[in-house]
């Protein structure tokens, strides 16, 4: 809960108790403050479900040195394969592996913001996903919509010629 106390004061200060969570892959960095809203909605994949159970002490022992406190573990509790719509807020929530074989984003459709987690990084992606071709769909996916703007999970201003870069990039590792 300590790495989520801004945002809890900051929810607070709007006077918003209709908070949804979403894990846009099962890594530590994007999970552990699940705990925090434990009662909330937590959106994700179907496959970071399970990674984060496989990989749970693993991640634990390994970036042990940024917990704050205990960490408990919060498994995200509303799961999809392909898409979760929220026509009532034009957001959509989709699959898009690449990163990590869990990985999905997050689209605006009334302002065409892409949240695009960490399938994009500057200055380059880590690619954790041994399919390299599913990576890239998901990146010609992003330019497919022409987002007007598009953000990461450690960036926060990324473009069309950022995509393009990791697609170039990605190019490389294919057999």
């Amino acid at each position: 809960k300590e790495y989520m106390k801004e945002i809890i004061d900051d929810i607070a200060n709007r006077n918003s108790n209709d908070v949804i969570v979403i894990n846009t892959h099962f890594h530590w960095d994007h999970i552990w403050g699940n705990e925090a809203f434990e009662k909330n909605k937590i959106i994700a994949h179907k496959l970071c479900h399970n990674l984060i159970i496989e990989k749970w002490d693993e991640m634990l022992e390994e970036n042990r040195e940024y917990a704050l406190a205990d960490i408990k573990m919060v498994l995200p509790n509303t799961l999809f394969d392909n898409k979760i719509d929220f026509p009532e807020d034009k957001i959509t929530i989709f699959y898009s592996p690449g990163h990590t074989d869990d990985c999905i984003s997050v689209y605006d459709i009334d302002e065409k913001i892409l949240f695009a987690g960490d399938n994009l990084e500057k200055p380059q992606v880590f690619v954790e996903s041994p399919n390299i071709d599913n990576y890239i769909n998901s990146l010609k996916y992003y330019i497919s919509l022409n987002p007007n703007k598009i953000m990461a999970g450690h960036t926060i201003d990324m473009t069309i010629n950022d995509i393009n870069e990791t697609i170039n990039y990605l190019e490389r590792f294919k057999s």
